[in-house]
């Protein structure tokens, strides 16, 4: 893993390293290594701290009665879990696994949210810049609403499929997730979802390279 300073994610944008260090004094923080596969969270625990991805990948999972789990989201540099419930006194409602060897900064909400004693700059704009990332996961939340609103397997592929073209600005791209990740992504079966690509590859609607999706013409039989 690279290590990157603190001013290169965006909830310290604006900030040097120096002011990043100085903020961290005011509000505490600290650093955690995690291994692939480590439980961070536990669903049904009181989280004290919310986490900044600073390395690695953080998946959230739902799991039901049964065992059954739901790839939520899956986060990496730069981007923020357990920020909702952090210092809340509320059960956290999934699981929070490093879907790869990771490094975590954690944070107090409370410290950073109130005010500190000298009323540094720094730490306003840190505030701002937490806001801004609350509002990118508000966006992201209903994307993946969109995408479980669709009753069909296909429609789910397809709408996920073209919001990854979208935010790569390109009709081919790199699939982050793995088959059996991407399958709970979507809340659908596996073997089914590969079926269906392969369907949908053969159709001429897309074609897939390994983890490489290309998006293709739609045929007119397609098309509303």
């Amino acid at each position: 893993m690279q290590n990157r300073t603190l001013s290169e994610y965006r909830l310290f944008a604006g900030l040097s390293e120096e002011e990043c260090q100085a903020v961290l004094g005011c509000i505490g923080g600290w650093k955690s290594p995690a291994q692939k596969g480590e439980l961070l969270a536990h669903a049904g625990e009181e989280l004290a701290a919310m986490g900044l991805v600073l390395e690695g990948r953080v998946d959230i999972l739902s799991t039901d009665y049964w065992g059954s789990e739901t790839l939520m989201a899956r986060l990496g540099p730069g981007e923020l879990f357990g920020e909702v419930f952090a210092g809340q006194g509320v059960e956290l409602p999934y699981d929070l696994v490093a879907a790869e060897d990771c490094r975590i900064l954690w944070l107090r909400p409370d410290r950073l949210m109130t005010g500190c004693c000298e009323a540094c700059g720094f730490h306003q704009r840190l505030q701002r810049n937490l806001l801004a990332l609350l509002a990118a996961r508000t966006r992201e939340m209903s994307r993946k609403a969109a995408i479980l609103s669709q009753r069909s397997i296909r429609g789910r592929l397809m709408e996920y499929l073209s919001d990854r073209a979208r935010a790569a600005g390109s009709a081919s791209f790199e699939l982050g997730f793995t088959r059996q990740r991407l399958a709970d992504y979507l809340a659908v079966d596996r073997s089914a979802m590969t079926v269906e690509l392969g369907k949908m590859q053969k159709e001429g609607i897309l074609r897939v390279e390994r983890r490489r999706i290309t998006l293709l013409t739609l045929p007119d039989s397609h098309r509303a």
